[in-house]
């Protein structure tokens, strides 16, 4: 195992042991009805508690939970890191959280506004909004071919991350769907360069690395912005990270070499999950709108948190 741990790239490796250590923190000195003040509640959201944005999606419910998308994320985060390195993974993981979860804020709001208040007043923790966006990059990197959907069945990798989402819709129960629809949904506009002016060119990075993080590039298996190639152009010039994807399913972006051992690929991958039952918060608007008004979390009946729970294997 901690053979294994050395192995990944030190953006990789930090996440995954701080969300390990926030649960191992939480779980032995963390009351649960702190916890439930960080959950992702769009009600909450809206009405001001912003910080939901930024924390619920770093947070487990369980054991389980946690262990099945720390699996997943050591194989998608190392794609991912080698290819925009360590400090531009880092800013990454951060702008796909925060977007995925207001994206999931946004159309619960929506449904509410349409009449379908549960989504809206239903709170949700965990990485997989993430992964999902994770899971689309992959995807695309991987180039043409089949991917194994739960080990039984292969699927045009075109619709592997649909597939996905409804598979694991149909067969687990207690899981967050606008969760992962909103993570997909924050691959794709990624991929097609729609949030291009949230990503600075790999130069912006390079710059930050030499005046702050010089003590520790080369390092702990830190990966320098500029020290991939599939970034920047014949001439020199600064690409932004997205540039490494081309914008037509089924075609390689880089010519990469097949025996490359840094570049995990993801073909064949083996994704299924398992759920465990965990207390979360909601409210029922009932006939009067004007109950969000008093939502208070403190106060609230408690029933299962929908959790996203991730497994996978190469």
């Amino acid at each position: 195992m901690m053979e294994r741990l050395s192995s990944l790239r030190f953006g990789t490796r930090f996440l995954l042991i701080t969300m390990i250590g926030i649960h191992i923190f939480n779980f032995l000195f963390i009351d649960r009805r702190i916890i439930r003040r960080f959950v992702l509640v769009p009600a909450l959201v809206i009405h001001g508690q912003i910080w939901r944005l930024f924390i619920s999606q770093y947070l487990h419910s369980g054991i389980l939970h946690l262990a099945m998308n720390m699996m997943s994320f050591t194989q998608l985060g190392v794609s991912l890191e080698n290819r925009i390195g360590t400090l531009s993974f880092f800013y990454h993981i951060f702008i796909f959280g925060f977007l995925s979860a207001l994206l999931h804020t946004f159309i619960a709001w929506f449904m509410y506004v349409g009449g379908e208040p549960s989504h809206f007043m239903t709170g949700s923790i965990g990485f997989s909004g993430v992964l999902f966006t994770l899971v689309v990059i992959d995807n695309s990197l991987s180039g043409p071919g089949y991917r194994s959907l739960f080990g039984l069945v292969l699927i045009p990798s075109q619709f592997y991350p649909f597939a996905l989402l409804f598979v694991m819709q149909l067969l687990l129960r207690n899981v967050s769907f606008l969760g992962h629809l909103s993570g997909l949904i924050i691959g794709y506009l990624y991929y097609f360069d729609f949030l291009k002016f949230l990503t600075p060119s790999s130069n912006f990075f390079s710059s930050v690395e030499n005046k702050i993080c010089c003590c520790i590039t080369q390092k702990l298996g830190y990966l320098p912005a500029n020290n991939n190639s599939s970034l920047s152009n014949n001439n020199g010039a600064s690409f932004r990270p997205f540039a490494v994807f081309q914008h037509t399913f089924g075609r390689n972006t880089t010519a990469d070499d097949p025996h490359d051992p840094s570049l995990f690929r993801g073909q064949g991958r083996t994704i299924s999950g398992q759920v465990v039952d965990e207390n979360q918060t909601t409210t029922n608007l009932g006939d009067n709108n004007s109950n969000i008004n008093n939502l208070n979390m403190d106060n609230s009946p408690e029933n299962d948190v929908p959790q996203e729970s991730w497994h996978g294997q190469p």
